[in-house]
């Protein structure tokens, strides 16, 4: 599994990778990294990797960047002509867009079961 996944940046005060805040929506094609691979890079860090998450970029000048965190990770599913939200901004180096450091997202797709539920409970209530 190797999907093409594009950070879409939501936040009118998201930063560039020279500190620049940007007045525009970015977006910016990510490579998917592994958990394995992810962990290996944040273990010199003595970060853990979760299976409720997911890691993806890690190329220099392109990457999340402070004021990302809750950004969309997604994907376009070419059979079905949508778009799909695969992660949410979680955390990145600080610095941002450093070669060969990914960034890590919460897997949506891990809480798909628990957001139904909880949608269906609501709607159940009448809230």
């Amino acid at each position: 599994f190797n999907p093409k996944l594009t950070l879409h940046t939501e936040n009118s005060t998201d930063q560039t990778v020279d500190s620049v805040p940007s007045q525009i929506k970015l977006k910016v094609t990510l490579p998917f990294v592994t958990n394995v691979r992810c962990q290996e890079v944040y273990g010199n860090y003595s970060l853990r990797i979760a299976d409720t998450q997911i890691c993806a970029g890690g190329q220099k000048a392109r990457d999340t960047c402070r004021g990302d965190s809750g950004s969309p990770l997604m994907f376009y599913n070419r059979q079905q002509s949508r778009w799909f939200t695969y992660g949410l901004v979680s955390r990145g180096p600080s610095t941002c867009g450093t070669d060969g450091v990914p960034s890590i997202y919460t897997n949506v797709f891990r809480y798909d079961e628990w957001v139904r539920e909880t949608m269906a409970k609501e709607e159940n209530e009448g809230n």
